[in-house]
């Protein structure tokens, strides 16, 4: 490795404009004429490295260029609390996460975000971490803005974009160099009150409960400073607006109104957006005025403080609050007296009946309310959740409405990380009351504002349960809200109205599928529900949706490894007919063509393609000796490929499925000697294919049989 000073390793990577500009200007182009960025975040305070970044962008069109594919960011002006709250897009959680730990998100990668601290080290290098919603926390990745930019840039594998990296010796050298500076810069802090690694532990259950996405609400709370946290930063909250405006949700969940009050008074003369608007909203919330922030009305905000004062740790109420605390905690204890008295009524009848008892083992099992689902049920050999909440709806009978009326009474006064916001009880309560009046009447009488993503999800399985046209229309009334979402990687809105509403044959599934399949982007944010619409578009032999069903076909909506790609082919034929053949045969021999003349290591994606086709146009037109012969091929093809010494993945082995299934929809009897040796498969299987081998087989003797029979 080359041999570097310390003096160049910081000269490299500590974080001046020259420093910068040297990785900039390899893959970005200079502005025709610069602007002036730094003096529109007036009253912001910027460490060195930040300002440098912030000087970069006035001279170089950043924001214009990609490396790596990574978006690259400046600070922007700051947002009030309602548009921290109610933003979209990947970067929402990041942002809103980002204001609270005194940082920016200063490159987007995909759901990836790097958010780079405000404030400097004492060298003024920004410290840079890393934020992504499926691996939850905010992990330290750079000891510099300049760092991350260098590592963004030599990720580039783009070849029209190989000039721009450092290679060779220059490469050599700079990595010896960053080897180094990362040694030097572990000694270097950030000033506490502003050290995003310091603050975040404090920022996860506010995440949870102003944005309703997080883990175990308890845990997150344990995690939130204590009281005395308060008295140390209190001086500090009208230079640091980020304190300020923790602290004011804090105190205002927490019901510690001495030091509410105070932290206003501290705040008052502030004009910084988010803490003045926080002031507001908490102002008008004590005076009983109506307000709204995201999906919180004032009563959910009020409901959601009734949790937190009910779960948080001691140590964070103010002394008064404290008394408080207390003394609402144990009139919660004598409510459960009401359910222990149906409870007891359930347990003699469950000494006596099976089915009783596994239904209380079932409510027991589902009772603990939060965002990590509950482990298998165990009955039945261990249900998942959405299984065990469909069998406890099934064990329902009239004996257990009080229990589950009490139980819901209680669920629905709190949001859904709440210990008490148990698992099916909503759908539990459809399957118990006697009648839609009896099952919408409670809620209406209780109210359904304080659930949230996962209830939502479940209040529209319990509806679903209903033929009637009131609860058809509370779906459709949930589609709405669905489809101004479907195209956000975050949605508020749950999936759950449109699987419920694909079930029944009404002009408004009609209307729905159609809408979805023609509008939506097909992107990972909604594919899943847009091959859900497919099939269901298959089924009913929806008309309608037969534009839609051919974009999502020609658009080569859903996977190949997971069959529905040939589901969404096989729902066009079943809802457009013959008509579709031509339609579909274009798209065929395009892909045939495209198989026979390309290089032997890019004919898989080809191969996959057709047989895809070939699940829909086998029933079409069974007799066509260019489709049976195109299938022949692939089928003896795809079974050198999954031979008993191969290890073959998962798309072969679903492609291969795709075939079968047009032979069987066919009855393509001319194909039967080439669907035989399928029947007697064996591969080695692996994680991702296990028991696929079983199911193939057991596809090809069905397959077999029908046609031989």
């Amino acid at each position: 490795m080359a041999s570097v000073t310390e003096g160049e390793a910081r000269l490299l990577f500590g974080g001046d404009v020259a420093a910068l500009t040297q990785v900039v200007e390899r893959f970005a182009f200079p502005r025709a004429q610069p602007f002036k960025l730094l003096e529109t975040l007036s009253g912001r305070r910027f460490g060195p490295e930040m300002t440098a970044w912030i000087r970069i962008f006035e001279r170089w069109e950043l924001e214009a260029a990609d490396p790596a594919d990574a978006e690259l960011k400046a600070p922007g002006e700051k947002q009030g609390i309602t548009a921290l709250v109610e933003g979209r897009g990947a970067a929402w959680l990041a942002d809103f996460i980002a204001y609270f730990v005194d940082a920016a998100v200063v490159v987007q990668e995909d759901a990836m975000s790097y958010l780079a601290s405000l404030a400097g080290t004492e060298s003024g290098v920004c410290k840079v971490y890393y934020f992504h919603p499926n691996d939850w926390g905010l992990w330290p990745t750079d000891p510099s803005l300049t760092t991350r930019l260098y590592r963004t840039l030599q990720e580039e594998d783009r070849p029209e974009l190989a000039h721009a990296r450092f290679e060779g010796a220059e490469a050599r050298r700079r990595a010896a160099a960053l080897t180094l500076y990362e040694t030097l810069a572990k000694a270097e802090a950030l000033p506490a009150l502003r050290d995003p690694a310091r603050l975040w532990p404090r920022v996860d259950w506010l995440v949870h409960a102003l944005l309703g996405v997080g883990n175990d609400f308890r845990r997150e709370l344990d995690r939130a400073p204590p009281f005395t946290a308060y008295a140390e930063e209190a001086p500090h909250l009208a230079e640091h607006p980020h304190l300020g405006t923790y602290w004011l949700w804090a105190h205002f969940f927490l019901d510690n109104r001495e030091a509410l009050q105070d932290t206003l008074r501290r705040t008052a003369a502030s004009e910084e957006p988010a803490l003045a608007e926080s002031r507001t909203l908490i102002t008008a919330l004590a005076a009983g005025e109506r307000v709204r922030l995201g999906e919180h009305d004032q009563a959910a905000l009020l409901a959601l403080r009734d949790e937190i004062v009910q779960r948080a740790p001691i140590a964070a109420f103010e002394p008064a609050a404290r008394v408080r605390a207390n003394a609402f905690r144990a009139d919660l204890a004598k409510e459960s007296q009401v359910e222990e008295g149906a409870r007891s009524v359930l347990e003699d009848a469950a000494r006596r009946e099976p089915l009783v008892r596994e239904a209380l083992t079932l409510l027991d099992h589902l009772a603990v309310g939060g965002a990590i689902p509950p482990e298998p049920a165990p009955v039945h050999g261990g249900l998942p959740v959405d299984d065990a909440v469909d069998r406890l709806a099934e064990l329902m009978d009239p004996r257990f409405r009080p229990l589950v009326r009490a139980r819901l009474e209680r669920a629905l006064h709190v949001g859904d990380s709440h210990q008490d916001a148990a698992w099916g009880l909503l759908v539990a309560w459809a399957a118990a009351a006697p009648d839609f009046d009896t099952f919408e009447g409670l809620l209406k009488e209780v109210g359904t504002e304080n659930l949230g993503p996962r209830r939502l999800r479940e209040l529209y399985r319990a509806y679903g349960r209903f033929d009637d046209p009131r609860a058809t229309a509370f779906l459709v009334a949930g589609v709405r809200a669905w489809l101004k979402e479907m195209d956000d990687w975050i949605r508020m809105a749950p999936d759950e109205p449109l699987l419920q509403l694909f079930l029944r044959d009404t002009l408004d599934t009609h209307r729905v599928i159609a809408a979805v399949l023609e509008r939506a982007s097909y992107s990972a944010a909604n594919w899943t529900v847009c091959v859900a619409a497919a099939v269901a578009a298959g089924e009913l032999k929806s008309k309608r949706a037969v534009p839609g069903l051919r974009r999502a076909v020609e658009s080569r909506l859903g996977r190949v490894d997971d069959g529905s790609r040939a589901k969404v082919v096989q729902a066009l034929v079943a809802a457009e007919g013959a008509s579709s053949q031509a339609f579909l045969r274009s798209l065929f021999d395009w892909s045939l063509d495209e198989w026979e003349s390309a290089d032997e290591d890019d004919k898989d994606g080809h191969e996959k393609d057709i047989a895809c086709y070939l699940a829909g146009l086998l029933t079409l037109a069974p007799e066509d000796p260019v489709l049976l012969g195109t299938a022949r091929r692939l089928l003896e093809l795809f079974l050198l490929k999954l031979g008993p010494k191969r290890t073959p993945r998962r798309d072969m082995i679903a492609a291969a499925a795709a075939i079968l299934a047009g032979v069987r929809g066919g009855e393509v009897r001319p194909l039967v000697d080439s669907v035989v040796p399928y029947r007697t498969l064996a591969f080695h299987e692996t994680a991702s294919t296990r028991a696929a081998a079983e199911e193939l087989r057991t596809l090809a003797d069905t397959v077999t049989r029908e046609l031989e029979g």
